[in-house]
């Protein structure tokens, strides 16, 4: 049984995939369970690179698809994990901790769930997607979250597959208590917009988890692009903490091919 694995749905983020996986295999993650969602990207010659920790499933559903691949993750692959992060692909486990994350998990095994509060980069002036790494070219962020949100790390052989209502939290079918995001020592950093064209792009191919979300942002790209640049563009705030990992990320990067 793996200590730390990630559930994900995606959708054209090949670009960015190999270097959100091996960031999360240094930090602890064992396995990825991806949801391809009508990608029209090379996200299966990335996935093909980490064949010994990608389950890679096809998933082509248009409508609720997000809600029905954690349900199929919970049924199909729940029981080889004890602890599953239900993120996306823009969104790093980050734990800041004296120890590591598996030590700290350990120390959570009465807990259905950990709250790994949201902390939202911008753009950092990128109008196009700079040649350098995610981790290392957005480094500013909110002093004050413009929507403090957060995800869930947990244990989701217990999640009531039948109320599943939002991606952020669960409800459980056992009585052990959630760790609050304020209590949790476990973070995520998500780089909501990277790049202004990045920002359009992501508008462009919907909500996974609402259809009429997704009819509402995409009927417009042009609008809602500029109204997340206009919420979560206003940072303030310098966090370099990520590049702690930019030598190893390289280094592990440029052997399987992806950078120079």
């Amino acid at each position: 049984m793996n200590n730390v694995v990630i559930c994900a749905i995606l959708k054209n983020e090949a670009r960015y995939l190999a270097e959100w996986i091996e960031y999360h295999k240094l930090v602890g993650v064992a396995h990825f369970y991806l949801y391809n969602n009508n990608s029209d990207d090379a996200i299966e010659e990335v996935c093909d690179k980490y064949r010994d920790c990608v389950t890679l499933i096809n998933w082509p559903l248009r409508a609720n698809q997000q809600m029905l691949a954690y349900k199929d993750y919970v049924d199909n692959y729940s029981s080889r994990a004890r602890w599953t992060a239900f993120i996306d692909g823009d969104e790093f486990i980050v734990y800041k901790g004296s120890d590591d994350l598996i030590s700290y998990l350990r120390g959570q095994k009465d807990k259905n769930a950990v709250l790994m509060r949201w902390v939202i980069f911008g753009t950092n002036g990128h109008v196009t997607p700079p040649a350098g790494l995610v981790t290392e070219s957005y480094l500013m962020t909110h002093s004050i979250c413009p929507n403090p949100y957060w995800k869930s790390l947990c244990r989701a052989e217990y999640i009531d597959i039948n109320n599943i209502v939002t991606p952020h939290h669960f409800f459980y079918l056992s009585d052990h208590p959630v760790l609050a995001a304020k209590d949790s020592k476990v973070l995520i950093y998500h780089y909501m917009l990277r790049s202004e064209e990045d920002v359009l792009r992501k508008v462009r191919r919907g909500d996974a988890w609402s259809v009429t979300e997704s009819e509402k942002k995409t009927r417009n790209a042009l609008a809602s692009a500029q109204a997340y640049l206009k919420k979560y563009d206003n940072t303030d705030l310098y966090d370099d903490y990520m590049l702690t990992f930019r030598n190893e990320l390289r280094s592990r990067l440029s052997a399987k091919g992806f950078i120079a």
